[in-house]
């Protein structure tokens, strides 16, 4: 009966084989936050004004709708354009 002989090696010498990839270093996450509040600063002054014009004319208009008007222009999702 023959033995065979198996080359003793360190789990972590499998990681150093050309054959295993290593893994990806995860790229720094971007406080997108962050990122928006900067692009808006130079015109946040402008934006608030706007804002509030446009406040001053529902009410004006109809005060019935101020309120859903009020809502549209807190959603925020209306500054992106503009600040392009």
């Amino acid at each position: 009966m023959s033995t065979r002989r198996v080359p003793l090696t360190s789990p972590l010498s499998i990681l150093s084989s050309p054959l295993v990839n290593p893994l990806p270093v995860p790229e720094p996450r971007l406080d997108k936050t962050l990122i928006l509040k900067q692009a808006f600063e130079p015109i946040s002054e402008v934006l608030s004004q706007v804002e509030e014009r446009i406040r001053a004319q529902a009410r004006a208009f109809d005060p019935a709708i101020e309120m859903y008007v009020a809502y549209a222009i807190e959603s925020h999702g209306k500054r992106l354009r503009p600040a392009l």
